[in-house]
Order: C-alpha cells, then structure tokens, then sequence
C-alpha cells in the first residue's frame, strides 16, 4: 500500500472515530452516480422513505435531479465537506456505482449495482473488496459466478436478492423500438473528430440515419427511439438521425414501459427489459474487439447466443432483416426467449428492495 494511501485510511479512521462519537445519528448513505439519479440507488433510497432509517441521497448540486431526489428525502452534495463526513460516520454506505465504493473496511459497503453482471468483472471488483464490501446479485448463476471463479468476494458477501430498481419496473407499450449500446472504454477522453471517425459512431449512424427503415417501422405503426449512453451525452448534439427518429428525454424506467423492442449490443439493461418480457435484438458489430481491451469487461458465465434473450447480429443487413421481422409481427417475444428469461430470474414479486433492506438490517444488529 503507499504512503498516501495509508495516510488516507489514518485520516479515515480518525475522522470516523471522533465523528461518531459526538454525530450519533445512524446514516444510511445511498448514491447512483455523481451527476445522475435513476439507478438501483434512487429505486432504494425511495423505498427507505417508509422505513425507520435515516436515509441521505447523495448527488452534485449540479444535477439536475438534485431538486428532484430532495424532494423524495435528505439529500448531500457528492463531493463537499458534508458528504465527505457522511462517508466516515456513515453505518453502511450504498450505491449502484463501484467508483463510489470506498475501500474502508470500518464501513458496510453494499454495491447494488448497476445491472445484472454477465460477464467478468473481477479486474474492477476484487481491488475494492474487502470483509465488509457486499454485493447484490439476481440470477443464481450470477450468484455462484461472482462467490467464486476470478472474484475474492466473501461467498457470504454475495446476496440473492434482486436488484430494487426491477421493483419498479411497469409496462405501458407506445410502439417505440429504442437504441441504446453501452460505451466504449476507448471512447474515453476521445474529441469529437476521433469520435466521429469511431467504429461505434459510424454503426450508431448507419442505423438511425436510414430513412427508408425508419419509414418501413413507421409502415407497421412503430417509431424508432435513441437512448444515449450517460457517457455519450457529451456527443449528443453531433447526432443527425433520419426524420422521425426521437431521442429519448426520459427516466430508463419510462423507456423500459412504452419500448417495444430494444436494440443492444451488452448493455445490462437488457436485464431489466426482459423482466418485462419483450424481445431484445443485440448488434454486436464489434464483438471480434470488444472482448480484447475495448471494454473492462472479459468473457463471463453469460453466452449471448446460448443464454441470450434474442438474436445476436453482427452485420448491419442482418440487423434491419431481423428487426423488421418483429415489426411485421408486432414485436412479438418468440417462445424461445420466453423460455429463457422465465428459466434465468430468480425474482419477479416486486419484493426486491425488502430483501436487501433485511439484509442490511441483519448486518447492523450484529
């Protein structure tokens, strides 16, 4: 360990030692990211309004869900003095983001997550796991994936219990097929001209700036949505896509309702969509790369093509082939991935966010 981490986890535990001995109020600190609520954090944090815990939501000022998350309960600026306290006095600290996970094992640190885990992630989680770090999981084969394989996660660390932001899932179908990949970590950093130039902007384009498809959707009475990645926001304005394609300015719980079909590439989100059984297409175009160094992520238990929950495509015509196969058969899930999804969840009675409360409750009596 260096110097300046070791200063860091001194300074930790004193601050934690004096703080709780004159602040006594029980924290629970929930957070989603920095800038953006809407996760498995505000889903939580929602939830433990009708409990008897003091509950803090942490999230920048900047955000503009700020306003929004102090309506729903107490809320703290992510980054100032307040919060920064809150973290050393706090009882359990909880968020869906592992960049949010302080690596002090004085504090029960619950990681929601940011979505079902399909592929392996043991390079990002094992460097902040430690005998208090807990995660949650939905599937039992992700379960047994991340309590042994490549992860040093505590078996007992590793929770069954479903993700809280699956409880508030709902189905209000307005015949929207929606777009949304995950990012790219090359695309970190990148300016626009390299941007642009991108292998992942270039496929994005190709399939939003097609005029004849969108009007053949438009012909079987669909409309074809973009959702940008959080990541991508920055790059919002420098998409052109075909008239009549929308961008989607609403919460993923909205898109999941009123989406009939969402076109992927390894999005966890597709997670959250089959719970609501609808059919997912997933454009892998770059699948010959992404699994050497494009992404964090490395080959898991997950196989799109055997445990998938829809076509996988790799080539642009077979992408428009398939996807307006569903449209002419009004976005029907096939009974092969109905199968699937039923076979895959452990959970679907809405009592997600209840376990993990108990399990938090359990952790704190001790």
């Amino acid at each position: 360990m260096s110097l300046k981490n070791k200063m860091k986890k001194l300074c930790f535990r004193m601050v934690r030692t004096l703080g709780r001995l004159f602040y006594r109020k029980h924290i629970w600190l929930v957070s989603d990211r920095q800038f953006c609520a809407g996760d498995n954090g505000e889903a939580f944090f929602k939830f433990l309004q009708n409990k008897p815990v003091n509950s803090v939501f942490a999230i920048s000022k900047q955000s503009k869900d700020y306003e929004r998350m102090s309506k729903i309960g107490k809320t703290v600026d992510y980054g100032s003095v307040a919060y920064k306290l809150l973290l050393c006095v706090c009882d359990a600290h909880i968020s869906s983001q592992l960049i949010h996970m302080e690596n002090h094992e004085e504090t029960y640190q619950i990681f929601l997550q940011h979505g079902v885990i399909a592929t392996d992630l043991s390079e990002m989680i094992n460097p902040v796991s430690h005998q208090r770090f807990y995660i949650i999981t939905t599937t039992k084969a992700e379960a047994d994936s991340l309590g042994g394989n490549n992860y040093t996660i505590l078996p007992d660390n590793v929770w069954l219990t479903g993700l809280p932001r699956h409880d508030i899932l709902y189905n209000n179908p307005k015949q929207k097929i929606t777009v949304s990949l995950t990012w790219r970590k090359n695309l970190i950093d990148m300016d626009t001209e390299h941007f642009l130039k991108s292998d992942y902007f270039q496929n994005y384009q190709r399939l939003l700036c097609n005029p004849e498809l969108v009007e053949k959707l438009r012909s079987y009475g669909y409309t074809l949505c973009l959702q940008l990645h959080p990541e991508m926001e920055r790059f919002k304005d420098v998409f052109q896509p075909a008239a009549g394609v929308e961008i989607w300015d609403a919460g993923y719980t909205d898109i999941f309702a009123e989406s009939e079909l969402l076109i992927t590439d390894y999005s966890s989100i597709v997670f959250d969509f089959a719970q609501l059984h609808k059919p997912v297409l997933y454009y892998q175009f770059d699948e010959d790369v992404f699994w050497n160094g494009v992404h964090n992520y490395t080959k898991g238990y997950f196989d799109y093509r055997r445990d998938g929950f829809g076509e996988v495509v790799t080539e642009y015509a077979e992408l428009e082939k398939v996807l307006l196969s569903y449209a002419e058969n009004s976005c029907k899930l096939k009974e092969l991935y109905r199968d699937r999804i039923n076979e895959f969840f452990m959970f679907r009675d809405k009592n997600n966010s209840e376990r993990v409360y108990q399990k938090i409750e359990g952790l704190l009596k001790k």
